[in-house]
């Protein structure tokens, strides 16, 4: 799309929904977001510090629910376990009313935002509902046995996420977060190991309960 301005025409820069007012280049003319070659991005505002004091106790449970989500969820996509997706998902036939997802990634997820006045200009509540709106795609894929659409849809909620957690990578003192990048299977040893970890302290405390 071209717009004329004066004797000039500029050509019109699509922006994505998830991308907030704080990603957009610079150069608004009348609206109008303007292509220019070379055109530098707008440098990232720091976090509000609601959202700091916030981090500190949610971004550990966001990352154990994005390990979760690229190993366990993902792993079963591969392998077309449909009872073992249906309980990664939270489906009740499976005995999970709440998935682990929802419970470590998104609800935190939904609670950061909050803390951000500017949530939806940053993109952080497109980015949300971008999520919850794959995880759903995937558990409607599940009823039609269409695994195609929830691979398609995993992937989607993948690269929503990835969003929100980078942007507030680039604007907080110290990175909080792994991303779900490739690099992201290199954390695989390490979590299964606290998961064996878990599972032992878990015994241990049931057999004192026992004694």
């Amino acid at each position: 799309v071209a717009l004329t301005l004066g004797t000039s025409v500029a050509f019109l820069v699509p922006v994505p929904d998830v991308v907030g007012r704080r990603e957009l280049v610079l150069g608004v003319t009348s609206g109008a977001v303007l292509a220019s070659p070379g055109l530098a991005h707008a440098e990232k505002e720091p976090l509000v510090p609601p959202v700091v004091k916030d981090l500190v106790r949610v971004a550990p449970q966001i990352q154990e629910g994005l390990d979760y989500f690229y190993f366990d969820l993902q792993d079963a996509i591969k392998k077309q376990d449909l009872k073992e997706t249906r309980k990664c998902l939270g489906a009740a036939s499976e005995g999970s009313y709440v998935s682990p997802i929802e419970k470590n990634v998104l609800y935190p997820l939904q609670q950061l935002s909050t803390s951000n006045p500017d949530a939806e200009e940053d993109g952080w509540l497109g980015a949300i509902r971008t999520f919850n709106r794959g995880m759903e795609e995937m558990s409607e894929g599940l009823d039609s046995l269409e695994w195609k659409k929830v691979e398609k849809a995993w992937s989607k909620a993948k690269d929503s996420v990835t969003v929100m957690l980078n942007d507030i990578n680039e604007r907080a003192d110290k990175p909080p977060f792994v991303v779900l990048s490739d690099e992201y299977e290199n954390r695989r040893a390490q979590y299964i190991q606290e998961k064996k970890d878990a599972i032992k302290f878990r015994n241990m405390r049931a057999n004192m309960v026992m004694r």
